[in-house]
């Protein structure tokens, strides 16, 4: 045989000899069927269908209108003037399979999506002719949108493995962080046709948190209730600086040196906004120390921290006097001793409050 296809095959015999007849006078008739049953003169014309009729002196017959991936049997009868016949030995043949193995759902999921892996899943194929056990899958990677057909996939493409029999999912590691990936699938039978899945974006995870190239906190405005707190804005690989979000926390401690620090010890002060890179904290106490840190978080979530920044709000309470009387002793002509209680002080030590003596000649002080 020769030349098979989906629909065609060409046979071949050597041309048979007779002690009457000349070769030229032989004549040949080709038969066909679906089943091994075609050995000797008689079964063939009672089991085979004649194709086409006894033709003289050829050697070579093609063979149309067959069905693909569909076993045939021929046979050929040789007859000589006299209708002497001979059968020549039976052929199988197998047309060939040309159909591509069906995807009943091309959609490709994804799971367990990191920084650097994804693990891709699939519906399997089946095939008319391939078991489906015997279906084979190639995962391929695009950094562009060009993975849409067999060609586009195998030229564009980046092979992930090797073809693989009888799976649905695939775990393709080595990925770049905060990076586009098309993925797309090929089932290929066991004939070489081959089916594309539908093409599948995956965007992989960003774990690097923003930057901060300075993390020093700045106050000013100072009050005993009020701060405003000021810092520099983050940048970050991903997120753009305007949509990166800042967070403040304060705490009596120095307890806020890290993010999970601060949000273990911290008070939140107001949400997390945008863009931001002040931040006015009212309704403190005064005379007290505060701790203060902020956090950065990008569109991922995430987070950097600032650094500390200790804040003593202002002392507005005067020193308090528990007997204000001032006693004098020693009068003389020129001198005068005066006396009184030593004051107290919510913040100040008595040893740190100062006194200051003044005098008038009126009845104004």
């Amino acid at each position: 045989t020769s030349g098979i296809t989906d629909t065609e095959v060409t046979l071949s015999w050597t041309k048979a000899t007779d002690n009457v007849s000349a070769p030229s006078a032989l004549q040949y008739q080709v038969y066909r069927s679906s089943s091994n049953n075609l050995n000797t003169v008689a079964n063939i014309e009672a089991n085979g269908t004649a194709l086409g009729s006894y033709t003289a002196d050829i050697g070579t017959y093609s063979v149309t209108g067959l069905m693909e991936s569909t076993t045939y049997y021929f046979n050929v009868i040789a007859k000589d003037e006299a209708g002497n016949k001979t059968a020549y030995t039976m052929k199988q043949v197998v047309t060939s399979d040309i159909t591509a193995p069906a995807v009943s759902d091309g959609t490709i999921s994804m799971a367990g999506i990191t920084a650097t892996e994804v693990t891709l899943n699939w519906t399997k194929a089946t095939d008319t002719v391939s078991a489906t056990s015997a279906l084979q899958y190639q995962v391929y990677r695009s950094s562009s949108n060009n993975l849409n057909t067999v060609a586009n996939i195998e030229a564009n493409g980046t092979a992930v493995g090797s073809y693989t029999t009888d799976i649905g999912t695939y775990s393709v590691t080595g990925l770049t962080e905060s990076t586009t990936y098309y993925f797309n699938v090929i089932v290929k039978d066991e004939a070489g046709n081959k089916t594309a899945y539908t093409m599948k974006q995956v965007v992989t995870s960003d774990i690097t948190a923003p930057a901060v190239s300075d993390g020093t906190l700045s106050t000013s405005g100072i009050t005993a209730t009020e701060v405003t707190l000021n810092w520099t804005k983050a940048t970050d690989a991903v997120t753009a600086p305007s949509a990166l979000q800042y967070q403040v926390y304060q705490s009596s401690s120095n307890n806020l040196d890290t993010v999970a620090n601060i949000e273990t010890n911290g008070t939140a002060v107001g949400s997390y906004t945008a863009d931001i890179g002040t931040y006015s904290v009212t309704g403190l106490m005064e005379s007290t120390t505060y701790y203060f840190n902020v956090i950065v978080k990008d569109e991922a979530g995430n987070k950097t921290a600032y650094t500390t920044k200790q804040v003593v709000t202002s002392d507005i309470t005067a020193p308090a006097v528990s007997d204000g009387t001032l006693s004098t002793s020693g009068i003389t002509a020129t001198e005068v001793t005066l006396n009184w209680t030593k004051a107290t002080d919510a913040v100040t030590a008595p040893s740190a409050l100062q006194y200051q003596v003044y005098q008038s000649s009126s009845n104004n002080l």
